[in-house]
């Protein structure tokens, strides 16, 4: 910042510190651009033939607006053709880069002049509705019932969920009849997915949880997790009810639902843990519910 007590007052004042720098661009490419616009105002300028009267000024043809992937198009083909090595249009015979930079100038300026012309493949106007498993994918169900096995002393180290589910041995059956109709243990599962890491709002939640649903929402809210609508199976099939929410895809931890899913035309994606990690499910296993993006 200059010191404005040491200026000499006998010369015109200018403060351009921190201003756009329009010196700075390039005189030949802004040369180059100017010559596309000129022929392009002369290629656009119909008039009458009888009057001379000018019926569409070619200056200002593209502020009236042309649908932003049609400018896009045009700015791939000349890029195209620069890259191979040709460097003026057949028709013009200016440089394929001034018809690129008169492109983007376009694109540029529609940002405010013609918005309304963006037609690109926006992903919020295709926004997918997806749904999510709870246990297994929002939430650590194996973890937590693990901690209880132990604090029981009916856990061993060969003792895992290591079936298509959760399954469990035997053993742990007295645990799980003291915990399933436990709330205070369903509300204490810690989650997977910290909430506010999750990249996108889900349309719903469909769990095998056979536990009163006001519980499965009072953890979703204490996570602070969308409030969505919870769909419980009781431990049954989950694909009449993603039918009838008409989801486009869903995500599971359970190879059996993952596969009953995919096989009555769900797309079920499979979130990965140790008990799902020996099936080969190719691309719709994923480890992070940012993959789906």
């Amino acid at each position: 910042m200059e010191n404005k007590e040491n200026l000499d007052f006998t010369k015109g004042l200018r403060f351009n510190e921190g201003k756009i720098r329009y010196e700075l661009i390039p005189e030949n490419a802004l040369k180059e651009w100017a010559k596309v616009l000129t022929y392009g105002a002369n290629k656009y300028t119909i008039k009458d033939s009888k009057t001379g009267v000018i019926l569409n000024d070619g200056a200002n043809n593209w502020r009236k607006g042309l649908p932003w992937k049609d400018v896009l198009s045009s700015l791939k083909r000349h890029i195209q053709d620069f890259e191979i090595g040709i460097d003026n249009d057949d028709e013009s015979q200016l440089k394929h880069l001034g018809h690129a930079m008169c492109n983007i100038g376009f694109l540029l300026e529609y940002y405010k002049i013609y918005p309304e012309g963006d037609n690109r493949n926006h992903n919020y106007l295709n926004k997918k509705k997806v749904g999510l498993d709870i246990d297994g994918v929002l939430a650590d169900f194996s973890g937590r019932f693990i901690e209880e096995a132990k604090k029981h002393n009916v856990y061993s180290k060969d003792y895992t969920f290591t079936q298509s589910h959760w399954e469990f041995p035997y053993e742990w059956g007295s645990i799980w009849n003291k915990i399933k109709d436990n709330e205070e243990f369903w509300l204490s599962i810690k989650p997977l997915v910290p909430s506010n890491e999750l990249p996108f709002e889900p349309e719903c939640y469909v769990t095998a949880r056979n536990i009163p649903t006001e519980w499965t929402e009072k953890w979703l809210s204490l996570n602070g997790f969308p409030c969505k609508p919870v769909y419980s199976t009781n431990y049954g099939s989950k694909v009449k009810k993603i039918k009838e929410l008409k989801l486009d895809i869903f995500v599971d931890d359970c190879w059996d639902n993952f596969k009953e899913l995919n096989q009555n035309g769900i797309c079920c994606y499979l979130f990965e843990a140790e008990y799902n990690k020996k099936y080969d499910v190719g691309y719709k296993r994923i480890k992070n519910l940012n993959e789906l993006l």
